[in-house]
Formats: C-alpha cells, sequence, structure tokens
C-alpha cells in the first residue's frame, strides 16, 4: 500500500448475527477499481471466534491474500484483537455494556487508518465497484482543492429473507436520495443530511485531526454532526451527488437504525433516540454559527440531551431551540467573517458575554420579583381571611 493517494475504508460492524451482511459489504470493497485500497474492520466486542469468523469472512473475499496473523494494538487500550490480512487490518473494540459504541469504533478506526484519504462503510450497505476510484480522481483533479469529496447514494428497501437456512435480502424498490438534477450547495447541507456518511471521501492533507472525529454518545446522526462541522470550516466538493456510487440498505422489518421506521413496536424507542440527536445537532449547528461564543471543547451526550459547556451557552441553546434554517446560516456566515477580523471577533464576544450576563440578571430578577409578589399576594390573601373570619 503505497502511501501518497491511498484510500482506507473504515468499516463498522458491531452484530455477530448479521455477519452474512458484513460479506455483502466486504464484496463491493474486493471488487472496487481503485487499487491503493486499506480496509480497517472495526467490531464492537468481538471475542476469540468471532474475530475468527470476520477474518474467513475477509480471506473468503480476498483470496489472494495470505492467512490472518495476530499483531500488536498498542495505539488504544480499547482495542481487545487485533489482526493483520496484508495491509488490511482487523481490530476488535471493547465497549462497555449498555453504551452505545457507533462513534467509539469509528474513532478507532479513523487511528488506525493509514490512507490519505479515508471512507466509511457500514456492515450492511455497499459500495459500487467504481466508487473510490471515481471520487480519488475527482479530488485529485479538481482545481480547488477540497476536504470533502461527495457522490451520490440510492435508498435500497429491503426485504429480509431466508432460503434452506441461509438469510439473504430481497431488494423491493430502490430511489435516489435526490431528485433528478438537483443542485444542493454547503447551505443546503446545513439545512438537512444528503449525504450517507458511505457516499463520501475525507483528504487527510487538508482536514486536521482535531476536526477528523466523531462524538462519542450519540445514536444517530453521528454522521451528520461530522459533516456540518467539516463544511462550517472547509471546502466540500458536491458536484457529482447526482451520480450513484453507493447504496443505503433500509431494512423492511425495522431493524437498522433509522428514521424510517416500519415497525410500530420499535418507533417509541426510535423516536426518543432520533429526537436526543436532531437536538444536539440544533445545539450543533448554533455553536459553529456562534463560534465565538461557546468554548471550543467538543460537547458530550448525557441520558438528558446535551452536556452544555456553561450554563449562558445553555440558556441560548433552550430558548433557540426551533431556530429557523436561515438563521444558522446567517450565523454561520457571520462567524466565517469574525474569523477574518480577529478584533472584531473579540469585540462581538465582549458584547454578547455582556448581553448574556445582563439577559441572565434580568431573568433572575423577574424570578425574584416574581416570587416576592407571590408572597405578598399570599399574605394579603390570609390577612383579607383572617379579618373576615373575625368579623363574623
Amino acid at each position: 500500500m503505497s502511501q501518497i493517494n491511498s484510500l482506507s475504508v473504515i468499516v463498522r460492524f458491531h452484530d455477530r448475527k448479521r455477519l452474512w451482511q458484513l460479506d455483502h459489504a466486504l464484496f463491493s470493497l474486493a471488487h472496487q477499481t481503485y487499487p491503493d485500497i486499506q480496509i480497517v474492520l472495526v467490531a464492537q466486542n468481538a471475542n476469540v471466534e468471532d474475530m475468527q469468523n470476520i477474518a474467513g469472512a475477509f480471506l473468503k473475499n480476498f483470496p489472494t491474500l495470505s492467512g490472518d496473523t495476530e499483531a500488536a494494538a498498542a495505539k488504544s487500550s480499547r482495542i481487545a484483537h487485533f489482526k493483520k490480512i496484508g495491509s488490511h487490518l482487523l481490530a476488535s473494540i471493547v465497549i462497555p455494556e449498555g453504551q452505545d459504541g457507533r462513534s467509539a469504533l469509528l474513532n478507532e478506526g479513523i487511528a488506525l487508518a493509514e490512507g490519505r484519504f479515508i471512507a466509511f462503510l457500514d456492515y450492511d450497505d455497499i459500495v459500487y465497484g467504481y466508487a473510490y476510484a471515481f471520487l480519488v480522481r475527482v479530488a485529485l483533479e479538481a482545481s480547488k482543492p477540497a476536504a470533502l469529496i461527495a457522490g451520490g447514494c440510492r435508498k435500497c428497501y429491503c426485504r429480509p429473507d431466508t432460503w434452506i437456512g441461509f438469510p439473504f435480502l430481497v431488494a423491493q424498490s430502490k430511489k435516489a436520495f435526490l431528485a433528478e438534477g438537483s443542485i444542493k450547495s454547503r447551505n443546503d447541507l446545513i439545512k438537512t443530511n444528503f449525504l450517507p456518511f458511505h457516499s463520501f471521501i475525507i483528504d487527510r492533507n487538508i482536514v486536521t485531526p482535531d476536526h477528523l472525529f466523531f462524538v462519542e454518545g450519540l445514536s444517530a446522526l453521528e454522521d451528520y454532526d461530522l459533516l456540518i462541522r467539516l463544511i462550517a470550516r472547509y471546502e466540500v466538493n458536491l458536484d457529482n451527488i447526482n451520480i450513484p456510487i453507493a447504496e443505503y440498505r433500509i431494512r423492511t422489518d425495522g431493524s437498522n437504525t433509522v428514521e424510517e421506521s416500519f415497525q410500530t413496536k420499535s418507533s417509541d424507542a426510535k423516536s426518543i433516540l432520533w429526537s436526543r440527536s436532531r437536538f444536539f445537532i440544533q445545539y450543533r449547528r448554533i455553536q459553529l454559527g456562534l463560534g465565538i461564543l461557546l468554548a471550543p471543547n467538543s460537547p458530550t451526550v448525557s441520558e438528558g440531551g446535551v452536556e452544555l459547556i456553561a450554563d449562558g451557552p445553555g440558556i441560548l441553546m433552550r430558548s433557540w431551540y426551533k431556530v429557523q434554517p436561515a438563521v444558522w446560516m446567517f450565523l454561520i456566515r457571520l462567524n466565517n467573517l469574525l474569523h477574518s477580523y480577529p478584533s472584531i471577533r473579540k469585540l462581538a464576544r465582549s458584547v454578547f458575554v455582556a448581553a448574556l450576563f445582563s439577559f441572565n440578571l434580568a431573568r433572575e430578577c423577574g424570578c425574584l420579583t416574581l416570587k416576592v409578589l407571590g408572597r405578598i399576594k399570599r399574605r394579603d390573601h390570609t390577612k383579607e381571611a383572617r379579618t373576615a373570619d373575625g368579623s363574623r
């Protein structure tokens, strides 16, 4: 594997019962026309037997490679088992019971990846054979370098079935994420996500490591959080989003984490999951749009929603929970402008902090006034009641 324009594909796998679907994803990777690909397969809590089964599926799709070898993985304490198959890597990531490991798997995969370009793939989706050759060529031939280069994607609605004991998927219908001929800009991407995370590649020669991460704890929309963080800071290439390079497979039994739910019994749990994630995305949009106002640290997700960095931004978040997309875009443009003029940025920060302090002070004074008025009213009511009793 050469290091110049190599591509690392991080494959996320967390359900040992669906090894047959992982086989489909590996098959799609084995038939890529781009020659310089490294696969980094990260599995959640895979034991020794699971790793052997995964390696077997890998070797079935890449028969020209030699057998797997155990290797030491000193990069992370969360890696329990680690194998190498040629230049490809297989790692079992330890995720505590009850925690969602979606983002943790991807972060460990990023740390292990060696390629200039990074791509992502879930075990139950596929990419077409020309996908990475096409995206890398676009990246290398573009007149303006871009941090993210995207292609199009199709939704494939599949019905899980079995035949003489072997599980498989029956494709019932396919449709594009976007209408044919759609023209989208980065501002459209701020409004809504139309890029599944296996429909783009990221150039690590442009994106710095402190911006290339997934927020651990998000159970949905972790890919969209990465997208809006990148488009707020870097150039992106969306010129080819009408050329399908991948399939996003939606199982009609409702068993995958998509907002479209096909089973009533799972709708409540999914509704809560997506509501929490959408709340976080709302917060992220405001954080990026008002980057001058909040601390630079990445927020984390708690059971109650979002652990906000300070009470002031917390008030702002709760007040602007339903802020309109046009306002988000205005705030991001404002933030980009202020980044260009540090003195104005510093002044704006001071003005906002003063305004926020005044708002908090006014709120506390208002609450105190209401309490005092309430006590006076109750006292007057008590006096009136006693006076009425005495007159009797």
